[in-house]
């Protein structure tokens, strides 16, 4: 926008008004929510849906979660839905007839441009700015009837604006579905073989098939200049793929002598917390001479003389012989396990023209899956910049 005049860089053709300021209270009816008492909390689908905060909320739309039979606040279908506490400032259309607004979310009479800009804020993090809480991030009923906004003074230009991102968000929540309806597939394909009771499944202890050699502390040779990446703690993320943390190490003897061959596999042996998130978690290394292992992590690599198919133990490793790895956990707010006692667990190996369907069957669906992932981060970074463009 220029200094001089209220004119977004991009816009639609036959608009050429100046944009305007006003508040929000002046151009939509604001409900602050109020919660029902928690004796009248239910589970009962048959009663009102009640809405407190983001975590009945789901990619734009409400995701019903508690129920209550005494109605407090209410908003309906087509309003929208805007957290007040923290996280402040999440936003989602009512989508159903009407829901009871608990004190965490406050309900918005307004358009779909009201409901982008309100997005555009969130995505700004402009709400961290301004909300107020020694204990937590909230704002007021003041907070959001003084909240400025500058809109086209054409309704047209703006129905075409919300509409615009409307689209993308359908679109967005297209490859959403898609995304969740892959991962159903994968679990219920990997529940499904690796609960099996296969009678021609040949049963071994990892360390008959495999060999490994521990990571070490390598902090030291840490360099913005390294050439290696670092596989560490925080290296291992929950779907079982690389997090980069963008550390790197130096070329050494030492990190040379940690470093990981392609088709090897990286295991986690330690978790921070006591939930097992990433305990036993094991990473397929993708490239020779790339990947270098701190310490915590164990290397593996399949001998020469197993048939094993690494897809298929790729998948049986995150998966059943994960299980295996928690059951032998120690510690109490920290767990880990001893590599010694997880060389001896058993790997149940089906003949290997099996494995290799079984492989080629979860690495399709994981490509699906990364495919997905991939769109749908390139939309959400398609919107924003729409967002930083299309508005004052």
């Amino acid at each position: 926008m220029s200094n001089k005049t209220r004119v977004p860089k991009l816009r639609f053709k036959g608009f050429q008004d100046e944009w305007e300021e006003n508040k929000l209270e002046n151009i939509a009816n604001i409900t602050m929510g109020q919660s029902p008492h928690s004796i009248n909390y239910t589970d009962n689908p048959e009663d009102e849906i009640l809405v407190q905060g983001n975590a009945d909320l789901d990619n734009g739309v409400v995701k019903p979660r508690i129920y209550t039979t005494q109605v407090t606040k209410e908003s309906q279908k087509g309003d929208i839905i805007l957290t007040v506490r923290a996280p402040v400032g999440e936003v989602a259309m009512n989508n159903f007839d009407s829901v009871v607004l608990g004190r965490g979310v406050a309900g918005i009479k307004g358009n779909s441009y009201i409901y982008t800009y309100l997005q555009k804020l969130f995505i700004e993090e402009y709400w961290s700015k301004i909300s107020s809480g020694s204990t937590f991030q909230a704002v007021n009923s003041k907070d959001l009837k003084v909240l400025s906004l500058v809109l086209p003074s054409s309704v047209k230009e703006q129905e075409k604006i919300g509409k615009f991102f409307a689209t993308l968000d359908k679109l967005i929540e297209l490859y959403n579905r898609k995304l969740k309806l892959e991962n159903v597939y994968k679990n219920y394909y990997i529940n499904k073989v690796f609960n099996s009771n296969l009678k021609d499944n040949k049963d071994y202890r990892l360390g008959q098939v495999t060999d490994s050699r521990g990571g070490t502390s390598i902090e030291k040779y840490f360099s913005d200049n390294g050439r290696y990446k670092v596989i560490s703690i925080g290296s291992y993320g929950v779907d079982n793929k690389y997090i980069d943390q963008g550390i790197r190490a130096l070329d050494t003897d030492v990190t040379r002598s940690k470093l990981l061959n392609k088709n090897d596999f990286a295991m986690i042996l330690n978790d921070k917390t006591s939930e097992a998130n990433i305990l036993g978690r094991s990473l397929l290394i993708n490239q020779d001479n790339l990947f270098v292992m701190n310490q915590r992590t164990q290397g593996i690599s399949l001998k020469d003389n197993v048939d094993i198919d690494i897809n298929y133990f790729y998948f049986y490793l995150n998966n059943p012989f994960r299980k295996k790895v928690i059951a032998i956990a120690q510690g109490a707010t920290q767990i880990y396990v001893n590599y010694s006692a997880v060389q001896n667990l058993t790997v149940s190996l089906p003949p290997l023209y099996k494995q290799k369907k079984i492989g080629c069957l979860f690495r399709i669906i994981e490509q699906k899956i990364n495919l997905y992932e991939q769109k749908i981060a390139q939309l959400k970074q398609l919107k924003k910049a729409y967002l930083q463009k299309m508005f004052c």
